[in-house]
């Protein structure tokens, strides 16, 4: 089972932002799938946009991404969601 885990939480950080379209169809999901997803969000969305970028990088100009930058678009997109949710654009509850 803990391999099972290994492998789910992964490719959950990966999807998060297809799963995130699944809100705007209304009545897909269920009131507690809706909070899990908008309380995750905001959290997982810097591991998410890194993971994104690596495969991004790999497949697009076939080389390895550098640390710095994986740095670079953590902190970037971090800084962002802090902004979003500080000016009310996005709201968790």
């Amino acid at each position: 089972m803990p391999v099972v885990a290994a492998v789910a939480f992964p490719v959950f950080i990966f999807l998060l932002p297809l799963l995130m379209f699944l809100l705007l169809v209304p009545g897909y999901l269920s009131a507690d799938e809706v909070r899990l997803l908008r309380v995750l969000f905001p959290f997982l969305m810097p591991f998410s946009s890194v993971l994104w970028f690596i495969v991004a990088h790999r497949l697009v100009p076939h080389r390895r991404s550098s640390y710095l930058h994986q740095l670079f678009v953590f902190l970037a997109t971090a800084i962002f969601m802090f902004l979003m949710i500080r000016l009310g654009i996005y709201r968790i509850g």
